[in-house]
């Protein structure tokens, strides 16, 4: 997996902090009469930003193997839970309450690893293809598309134990179907250009080993990401005896590869709508 040059976890794992913080409240009864309205405020602020901690922390650890990442996963989101109870445990009753707040915290934090676990698997995929590329955007957006799910799912859990009845949860479900309904027709939109740009590119012959000084330069590139096959679009540079042939398009990668990938992607994004709407479903009922 290559190197990322930005945390694609920090913004997703916020997200789902924000749920969490708010479905903590919830199971707590924080606010709901008229009392400890400031400490939901705290957890509700702070549980994102110590989420989006914890997943430029996590990005580091992307390239391990599936059981390592999973151990870091536990472990750090133990530790972020027990400084996010502290924190807030330190505005609700200092002393004591950074103490008991940081063992809360902890356990509080456990039950949520399965739903950043689910961002955590979208995200292993990103980096593979080179950055930019056609492959590369599609794998950043299945970040998102695994927060919406994990968002949908938490609504579920937060509609059951809600002191009172509340339209959050549904309009967060809601939200999470649209999300996820956008995800797959971009994903399809993806395929259907990788179709357009591989049908243009079907004649054209490959790249030279050994182009010339200066043929490749103002050439346009569509980069599929995976694979290093390329083809080029030559056009006659003017009369032969003035000049030669010159580059002015380049397709970069393996169509095969590159189609591959974006059907998984959209199995994927499929597999999400339908738990979203499920979600909402379940709420429903």
């Amino acid at each position: 997996m290559g190197a990322s040059s930005r945390s694609v976890l920090l913004l997703p794992f916020a997200a789902v902090g924000f749920a969490g913080g708010w479905l903590t409240a919830d199971l707590h009864q924080l606010g709901t009469d008229g009392h400890d309205g400031a400490v939901r405020g705290m957890l509700v602020v702070v549980t994102p930003g110590v989420c989006a901690f914890l997943g430029a922390r996590i990005q580091r650890d992307l390239p391990s193997g599936p059981l390592t990442l999973a151990f870091a996963l536990a472990l750090w989101t133990a530790i972020a839970g027990a400084a996010n109870g502290a924190l807030v445990g330190l505005f609700a009753a200092p002393l004591w309450g950074v103490v008991v707040g940081a063992i809360w915290g902890a356990m509080c934090s456990l039950p949520f690893i399965p739903f950043l676990g689910l961002v955590v698997a979208a995200a292993r995929r990103t980096g593979r293809a080179r950055a930019s590329s056609l492959v590369d955007r599609v794998d950043r957006r299945a970040v998102w598309s695994g927060t919406t799910v994990a968002i949908a799912l938490a609504s579920v859990v937060g509609a059951r134990v809600a002191h009172a009845p509340s339209p959050l949860w549904r309009l967060a479900a809601l939200g999470a179907v649209g999300a996820a309904a956008l995800e797959v027709a971009l994903d399809v939109w993806a395929l259907r250009r990788l179709a357009a740009v591989c049908k243009t590119g079907a004649g054209w012959p490959e790249l030279p080993a050994a182009p010339r000084k200066g043929q490749l330069e103002g050439v346009a590139v569509t980069d599929l990401g995976l694979g290093d096959d390329v083809a080029v679009e030559v056009v006659p540079g003017g009369p032969a005896y003035r000049s030669s042939e010159r580059v002015v398009r380049m397709l970069r990668g393996s169509p095969a590869r590159a189609r591959a990938a974006l059907g998984r992607s959209i199995s994927t994004s499929g597999a999400g709508l339908l738990l979203c709407a499920g979600a909402l479903l379940a709420q429903a009922r």
